[in-house]
């Protein structure tokens, strides 16, 4: 289990009594016990390979002007992935990680990536089977809390779960815009130790 982005940036540094569990990441699979996968991604000739699902946990969501940067998130191909593969016969697009070993989740976070492609609904599901899939925590209408072009600040919710799960997947079923794709900054999973 790892240091994490958002529960510096939120809380300054590591606190006692909370810990990581996703690392910072350098690629889908690095560092190892840990794989990320995901439903699309965007890319075109000027973001060719730079929005992997991945990079929600690579810790790198803005820059030092904190100013989204591109590498830094996960945007998808297109507003609604076409089912295959999604637990619960969701709609939506997802990204997907494997803790190596089941763990109980307390506090979900997440940063939007850019103000086109806010998360406004979302289920936030765990197996250890990649089967049998159980919600652990499902949001919807999700405000829209910064202005147009600003910097998203992170959303934190508490997960009440008393289950252990090695799978962890991240569904976005609804964004905030007209058009556009799913877009997220950086996500965090923290457990109370």
């Amino acid at each position: 289990m790892g240091e994490c982005y958002l529960s510096k940036r939120a809380y300054g540094g590591n606190y006692t009594g909370i810990q990581s569990l996703t690392p910072i990441m350098t690629s889908a699979n690095t560092p190892s016990p840990y794989v990320v996968t995901w439903s699309s991604e965007y890319s075109n000739s000027q973001w060719p390979d730079s929005s992997q699902g991945w990079n929600i946990f690579n810790g790198k969501h803005s820059d030092n002007l904190g100013l989204v940067t591109i590498g830094a998130v996960w945007a998808s191909k297109s507003r609604t992935y076409d089912g295959s593969g999604n637990p619960l016969n969701g709609v939506g697009e997802w990204v997907q990680i494997d803790l190596g070993e089941a763990s109980k989740i307390n506090i979900f976070s997440y940063i939007n990536g850019f103000n086109n492609g806010m998360v406004e609904n979302f289920q936030l599901l765990g197996s250890n089977d990649l089967i049998n899939w159980d919600i652990v925590l499902s949001k919807t209408g999700i405000s829209r809390s910064e202005p147009a072009y600003s910097v998203p600040t992170p959303k934190w919710f508490y997960v009440n779960s008393a289950k252990e799960y090695r799978y962890y997947k991240f569904l976005a079923t609804k964004i905030s815009d007209s058009g556009g794709i799913v877009q997220i900054g950086e996500v965090s999973m923290l457990k109370l130790i």
